[in-house]
């Protein structure tokens, strides 16, 4: 999976451990770099199996999330020039490859 992010901030927290500590917490920022590596390691978001990944619903083109720890949580949306669709006109997630990281939010089910 290629990942790009929503902005430089995100980017930061996602790409510099440190950065990750001070703003997260140590034990967050951990459980945020193995969401991270689960998803550069994946060829399509229906390969992941930890953080309880799923649709964020009531969004224009569905975000997806993955949970983290303590009610934190990851958002990405597909990041293609020509989102895939399925045949129904939905974003079709086996095709996505390409995803954005959009941010770290705290949310509590």
């Amino acid at each position: 999976m290629e990942l790009s992010f929503h902005n430089k901030k995100i980017r930061e927290i996602c790409e510099d451990e440190d950065i990750a500590k001070a703003e997260l917490g140590p034990v967050i920022a951990k459980e945020l770099q193995s969401r991270l590596a689960d998803l550069a390691a994946a060829t399509s978001i229906l390969d992941l199996a930890t953080g309880k990944p799923g649709q964020i619903p009531g969004t224009p083109w569905p975000d997806y999330k993955l949970e983290l720890i303590n009610g934190h949580r990851l958002v990405f949306s597909a990041n293609h020039p020509k989102i895939p669709l399925s045949k129904e006109g939905l974003l079709d997630w086996l095709k996505v490859n390409h995803i954005k990281i959009l941010k770290i939010e705290t949310h509590y089910e």
